[in-house]
């Protein structure tokens, strides 16, 4: 799916996460979804595939992917990730330009 939740307020983002999932486990199946919300890929994905330049850099949990240096290296910003007890939450601090 291309971007799902593009243009959907918080609570239609959460429904419809909620059927995706359902409908994934209904069917025992996987889901390809691109996103460019990494905090919504953070609390929805289990698996991230993290892209520079058409390539993959990145490939893992959103814990092993979704780091300060990987966030930089991927989108040059300046990040913190949060670790909330098992959920991350990424803070944009600034552009790096790097």
């Amino acid at each position: 799916m291309d971007e799902p939740m593009f243009g959907l307020d918080i609570k239609y983002q959460i429904q419809v996460t909620s059927l995706i999932k359902e409908e994934r486990d209904k069917r025992a199946a996987g889901c390809v979804m691109v996103m460019h919300d990494i905090n919504l890929a953070a609390k929805t994905c289990d698996q991230i595939f993290l892209i520079k330049n058409g390539k993959m850099h990145a490939y893992g949990t959103p814990k092993k992917v979704l780091t300060e240096t990987n966030i930089k290296e991927v989108f040059s910003v300046n990040a913190l990730v949060h670790d909330m007890n098992g959920d991350l939450n990424i803070e944009i601090k600034s552009v790096s330009y790097i």
